[in-house]
């Protein structure tokens, strides 16, 4: 069973992803790349994190931007610790 973060836990999520947009039911955030590539190669590594996990983000791509919205429908749409172990593997790709 998926664990859902607590209001303390969403707290903590903030200070610890501050670049994410953070509430108790998602995380979200954006980047933008030099083209549309390097927006694409960084798509594909983000997907194949997310298959390893089995946790599957919301994309939007426009040209250049990326945009990642992470919540968990299993559990009604709320965030869990597998969210942010996603987001901690999808900024380890950005760093």
């Amino acid at each position: 069973m998926l664990k859902t973060l607590t209001n303390e836990d969403v707290k903590k999520a903030q200070k610890r992803f501050p670049e994410w947009d953070i509430n108790e039911y998602s995380m979200q955030r954006k980047w933008m790349f030099k083209d549309f590539s390097e927006a694409l190669a960084f798509i594909v590594q983000v997907g194949i994190n997310a298959e390893l996990l089995q946790h599957h983000p919301t994309f939007t791509n426009t040209y250049n931007t990326v945009e990642i919205y992470l919540t968990t429908h299993d559990v009604g749409n709320k965030l869990t610790t597998r969210d942010l172990e996603l987001a901690q593997r999808i900024s380890s790709i950005t760093s």
